[in-house]
């Protein structure tokens, strides 16, 4: 468990996710969706990033990132848990539960702090246990989930690009180390499958919109 002295390293974490340098190209999927990696401090995990141009006003899909509490509707998945815990000047504090797809691993769960910080930029960090403790609105949520595995180390950078009216750049750029015992490649792999799975949900969602 992060102490609360670490709690600053998830805003360094985000820090480096905004960063253009260090990413390198991956993978070029077929769907269009360009995957990039990059290392952060040396951290055995790294982070991944994913872009695409899609034909889609920006507004329509800044406000889709910040619905969380649809997370589970757009993305298909009814076990999937996403809550809005409660709104704090710009802040939204909100509670996922996202399963995990290997057999015998627990789920994970995780608290964070989503902000939007401009017309085209939303940006997350996880928010450790211990930073909680006070909030009693956050700790009625964990008690429901006492035996739950928290993830407290990670950050989420999305940045939605103006093209032209009706088309947008979109990226989103991932850091989460999932805890527990999970492996270095697991993690990898968890980490791909939710970032991917959520960014095309987020733009299949706001093409809907248009």
């Amino acid at each position: 468990m992060l102490s609360n002295n670490n709690f600053d390293e998830n805003f360094k974490i985000l820090s480096h996710l905004k960063e253009s340098e260090g990413w390198f190209l991956i993978s070029s999927r077929a769907d269009s969706v360009f995957v990039y990696e990059k290392n952060i401090n040396n951290k055995k995990i790294n982070a991944l990033k994913v872009q695409k141009v899609v034909k889609s006003k920006s507004e329509n899909i800044m406000n889709v990132i910040m619905n969380v509490s649809e997370y589970p509707e757009i993305m298909n998945n009814e076990k999937v848990t996403s809550s809005i815990i409660k709104k704090d000047n710009k802040s939204v504090y909100a509670y996922n539960h996202f399963p995990i797809p290997i057999p015998f691993m627990s789920d994970r769960h995780y608290i964070f702090i989503l902000n939007q910080i401009s017309n085209k930029n939303v940006e997350w960090v996880l928010l450790p246990i211990e930073e909680t403790l006070s909030d009693s609105e956050i700790q009625k949520i964990i008690n429901k989930n006492s035996d739950a595995v928290y993830m407290q180390e990670g950050a989420g950078f999305w940045e939605v690009e103006y093209l032209s009216d009706n088309f947008s750049q979109v990226s989103y750029a991932l850091y989460m180390d999932s805890a527990g015992s999970i492996s270095d490649y697991l993690n990898d792999y968890l980490n791909s499958y939710s970032i991917i799975n959520l960014f095309k949900s987020v733009l299949k969602k706001a093409e809907e919109i248009n």
